[in-house]
């Protein structure tokens, strides 16, 4: 009876951790993979100053967590090609890097960061694009709309009525032979994705050819020479190919992400719990930075995050933690410029959105305390 329930027991055991193992593999990492094609990084050169909340009201502060810019708006975002979008007093503008608003858009209901020199806004239920200046180069006239890349953007009037545009608002026929007209182009280093309806991919460049062919079950944007991609077919693995659509480096990761600064996160089987690490190889495809993380962020300016049992830090090109892994998932983790967010605990293990400097140092954290979905 003994040996039974043993057996029974080790049996059940081995059970729960391959049903634990496959939920590793599908389950995305609390610490996601940035990936370009899913939104567009803010751009231009690194901010000075950094959105902070005290309550409800938002000011800047630069990199020694000093409040430069008075607490004076109702919402605040990032600087993105040096100038970041704000509330004021209950209407949308702009400011500089000095603090002073640029542009006032007093009948705007809605806008967003600039990409390529542009500001997608909306006035009522419509948006266009606006420049530098705050003037409608594109009249608002589309229910749907996504930032310039590259020249080029995809824009939508109806639920099946999504095409491209340049910036005088000119619409573009980027369609590869004998395909209907893609729903969205996302231009990355000359070339874009374009699915087909059976499922497979390739890339197009900006007149509509075929660059290379659609043959991948799953493709990422170029970055640095390189894509993540994998070949068609079931349960086939990732690699990376060149912009001849060769590959540069074999398939053999069971997800992979972009390129930056050299090195690229992958997501590999190994002997551990869970069973599916995150690490970095070079372009030579090796592992220079050994799979030991739950979750990962590309690098920027020199460091990656890395999440491990819940925990965020951050590491350099070598591998070496360079800030310990002390703050909570929930932020979106990266140094652009001096500062990066982050969510850190404090005594009473209240949480708090706050800068932390390259050093590992919180700099500057906000009283106001948020609720994420993890501890």
């Amino acid at each position: 009876m003994r040996r039974g329930i043993v057996k029974v027991a080790v049996v059940v055991l081995a059970a729960s951790l391959v049903l634990l193992g496959t939920a590793a593999l599908f389950l995305p990492s609390l610490l996601v993979v940035p990936r370009p094609y899913d939104e567009v990084r803010a751009s231009g050169p690194p901010p000075r100053l950094f959105p902070a909340q005290v309550g409800s009201r938002w000011g800047f502060i630069d990199s020694t967590g000093t409040m430069v810019v008075p607490l004076q708006f109702d919402g605040a975002e990032e600087f993105s090609e040096g100038l970041a979008l704000v509330r004021l007093n209950g209407k949308v503008a702009y400011i500089d890097e000095s603090g002073t608003v640029a542009l006032r858009l007093d009948k705007a209901v809605d806008a967003r960061a600039f990409s390529d020199g542009m500001a997608e806004v909306s006035e009522g239920n419509l948006w266009g694009y606006i420049d530098r200046s705050g003037t409608f180069v594109i009249n608002p006239q589309f229910r749907w709309t996504s930032p310039f890349v590259e020249g080029i953007a995809s824009v939508g009037k109806g639920v099946n009525d999504w095409f491209t545009i340049d910036k005088t608002g000119r619409p573009l026929s980027i369609t590869p032979p004998d395909e209907n007209p893609p729903e969205t182009v996302e231009f990355r280093e000359g070339l874009s994705i374009c699915t087909l309806t059976n499922g497979l991919s390739g890339y197009i460049d900006h007149a509509g050819r075929w660059i290379i062919k659609p043959t991948f079950s799953g493709a990422g944007h170029f970055s640095e020479g390189l894509a993540p991609a994998r070949p068609g077919g079931k349960r086939t693995k990732w690699g990376y190919i060149d912009k001849a659509g060769e590959w540069a480096i074999r398939p053999q990761f069971l997800q992979a992400g972009p390129f930056s600064e050299g090195l690229a996160p992958v997501r590999v089987f190994t002997f551990s719990f869970p069973p599916f690490k995150w690490g970095f190889i070079d372009k030579q495809g090796r592992l220079v930075i050994p799979p030991t993380y739950d979750g990962v962020a590309g690098f920027c300016d020199g460091s990656a995050f890395v999440e491990k049992e819940w925990r965020v830090g951050a590491i350099d090109r070598t591998g070496q933690i360079v800030i310990p892994l002390q703050f909570n998932v929930g932020a979106p983790y990266r140094f652009w410029g001096p500062l990066a967010p982050v969510i850190y605990s404090d005594r009473n293990r209240k949480m708090h959105r706050a800068y932390v400097n390259k050093q590992g140092q919180v700099v500057w954290a906000s009283p106001n305390v948020v609720r994420l979905n993890v501890d």
